[in-house]
């Protein structure tokens, strides 16, 4: 199964509580918490998991582990962070949003279409080739059209016990 796992945690020199996102293939969430508090950039003892994305599959496409990188003009699955404000609220929102798309420019739009209305002054914060930053370096991702179940959207804290 892919992942798209949202950690938290703490940094000696930061105030606030600071996230990263992993992108990795596993049977089960439990089974990667090792690989996930290895990926943590600063104390490893107060890593957590804020949240994931379990799937299979997304707009059309199955999402499997290769070998082989993506051949160039072959579709990527995309992490869109987006950044926007929310009426009377202190601070930026952060929303993420996976697409499949030919490029860049494109995953953008797909992405801040799929928000909209629902931040002012939405904009894009980060834009990851999601094959590029798998956890497993010798690892690519393999999208072909097919059918897929719906993504499964966790919002939770976790601690990898």
């Amino acid at each position: 199964m892919f992942y798209s796992v949202l950690l938290g945690g703490e940094h000696p020199r930061a105030k606030l509580e600071l996230h990263d996102i992993v992108f990795l293939f596993a049977d089960r969430i439990e089974d990667a918490y090792d690989r996930l508090r290895a990926a943590w950039f600063a104390a490893p003892a107060k890593v957590h998991i804020d949240g994931w994305i379990e799937l299979d599959g997304l707009d059309g496409y199955r999402i499997e582990p290769s070998e082989e990188p993506l051949a160039p003009g072959q579709p990527r699955l995309y992490c869109a962070q987006l950044g926007g404000y929310a009426a009377s609220v202190f601070g930026e929102a952060h929303p993420f949003h996976l697409v499949v798309a030919p490029n860049a420019a494109t995953a953008k739009r797909q992405a801040k279409q799929a928000a909209a209305g629902s931040l002012l002054s939405l904009h894009t914060d980060a834009l990851i080739d999601v094959d590029r930053h798998l956890l497993d370096s010798s690892t690519h991702l393999r999208l072909t059209r097919g059918e897929h179940r719906a993504p499964i959207v966790r919002s939770e804290y976790r601690q990898m016990i």
